[in-house]
């Protein structure tokens, strides 16, 4: 499968290569990974004003937009956040997950692709 992106062809397969190789890098060192995705009500009662205003409907609870894509690294012993705004530490709970880890530095990587 392919998808285009700023008009590039990108194989699905390769989309996930870098972070994928990163996670594995970082599970080598035995450094946790912490995964960041949102998840909003059916009713937008928690999203933001954009979403709300425009409708839109990709990372709703319960359904596939919402998970972390297959053919990401993911295992269970990862920790997932679940933001509500753009930033990953707004009432995510992530700056406390990261003390209790005794974490003071981060390297990350975020990948997105929007169509407008």
């Amino acid at each position: 499968m392919n998808i285009s992106t700023c008009g590039t062809q990108i194989k699905l397969i390769d989309w996930f290569r870098i972070p994928n190789r990163l996670v594995g890098a970082f599970r080598s060192l035995q450094l946790p990974v912490i995964w960041v995705r949102q998840k909003f009500r059916s009713d937008f009662s928690d999203a933001f004003l954009e979403m709300r205003d425009k409708g839109i409907a990709v990372t709703i609870q319960g359904t596939r937009g919402a998970q972390l894509h297959a053919g990401l690294d993911w295992q269970p012993r990862d920790a997932t956040i679940i933001k509500k705004r753009y930033s990953a530490f707004l009432r995510t709970g992530l700056d406390e997950l990261l003390a209790e880890m005794g974490i003071d530095e981060l390297v990350l990587y975020s990948d997105s692709v929007r169509d407008r």
